[in-house]
C-alpha cells in the first residue's frame, strides 16, 4: 500500500500547505498593517492641515477687528487729542 500513513511522522505536504499559508497570512497581515498605517497618517495630516487652516483665519479676523478699533481711534477727534498728550507726558515720564 503505497498511501499508508506512519504514525508519528507529519506527511511533507502539509509541513508546505502550513507554511505557504502561514506565508499568505503574514504577508496579507503586513500589507494591511502597512495601508492602515498610511490611513491613519494622511487622516491626522488632513486634520493638522484643516487646524492650521482654521487659526489662520482666527488670525486674521483678529488682526482686522485691531486695524478697525485703532482705525476708529484715529478718527475719532475728540480722543486724539488726549492720546497725543498722553503720549508726551509718559515721554517726559521715561526721561526723568
Amino acid at each position: 500500500m503505497p498511501h499508508e500513513i506512519q504514525h508519528g511522522k507529519i506527511p511533507y505536504y502539509l509541513i508546505i500547505v502550513f507554511l505557504l499559508l502561514s506565508a499568505t497570512i503574514w504577508v496579507g497581515g503586513y500589507l494591511y498593517y502597512e495601508d492602515q498605517k498610511k490611513e491613519i497618517k494622511k487622516g491626522k495630516l488632513e486634520d493638522l492641515a484643516a487646524i492650521a487652516e482654521l487659526k489662520v483665519s482666527q488670525i486674521v479676523n483678529w488682526r482686522h477687528e485691531r486695524l478697525g478699533d485703532a482705525k476708529n481711534i484715529f478718527d475719532n477727534k475728540l480722543i486724539v487729542p488726549h492720546i497725543q498728550q498722553f503720549l508726551v507726558d509718559s515721554s517726559a515720564h521715561k526721561q526723568e
